[in-house]
């Protein structure tokens, strides 16, 4: 343990004589106050490491700026930094709504897909995002999706994307609402497309290939 402090304290010492954070509010993103919080020049795996650790149902915490020195020097022993003037700082968990904003989410596919093949909800789980280059895809105005420009496989990441929930999946067997006058027609098609627009081709039980409107379809 020794070891692994004085390499970490190595790092943090290789960028000068350090000190801590101006100021006097710290917004926390979760309930651990890490190194990087309150020395921002921190560098490597210093960073990471946890200080303190809010109080059970308390979202804000006043520590004078001697605790958080002697924190630093404990978490580090052998580490130098400038010693921490008179003061103190107010370390603050951001609300849920805040701490959202402050850590996006991203997407990444749960199922492979095909080069071509349309990106609808359904494919898609959240992740956190990630410095990671996102897959190439495509826009499809038709039938307002993304589309993979080549083979995907589960787990792709897609860096922020948002894809709304597909009205008509393409291959659904569903059921065309047509009114002749005083007479309701109701026959089984087929869809040939993923649409959320407002027309979409289906193929009936004759082989006949033709557009409907969406609001004949009923799933």
């Amino acid at each position: 343990m020794a070891i692994v402090s004085a390499m970490l304290a190595l790092s943090l010492v290789s960028v000068g004589v350090p000190s801590l954070v101006e100021g006097d509010h710290i917004l926390l993103s979760s309930r651990s106050i890490r190194l990087a919080d309150v020395m921002p020049a921190a560098r490597g795996e210093a960073r990471t490491r946890i200080l303190a650790v809010l109080p059970a149902g308390r979202d804000r915490i006043i520590l004078s700026r001697a605790a958080i020195y002697a924190l630093v020097r404990r978490a580090l022993p052998g580490t130098t930094i400038e010693r921490a003037h008179a003061g103190s700082i107010a370390f603050v968990l951001r609300s849920p709504s805040e701490r959202v904003k402050a850590s996006p989410l991203c997407s990444a596919l749960n199922n492979s897909v095909a080069a071509g093949a349309a990106v609808d909800a359904a494919l898609v789980t959240r992740v956190t995002c990630t410095n990671a280059q996102p897959a190439p895809l495509t826009f499809d105005r038709p039938s307002m999706l993304p589309r993979a420009t080549v083979n995907l496989p589960a787990g792709t990441y897609l860096g922020q994307l948002s894809v709304r929930p597909t009205a008509i999946g393409k291959g659904q067997v569903t059921s065309l609402v047509s009114t002749v006058g005083p007479v309701r027609i109701v026959r089984t098609v087929t869809t040939l497309q993923a649409s959320h627009g407002r027309r979409v081709f289906v193929r009936d039980s004759d082989g006949q290939v033709f557009a409907v409107r969406r609001a004949e379809l009923i799933k």
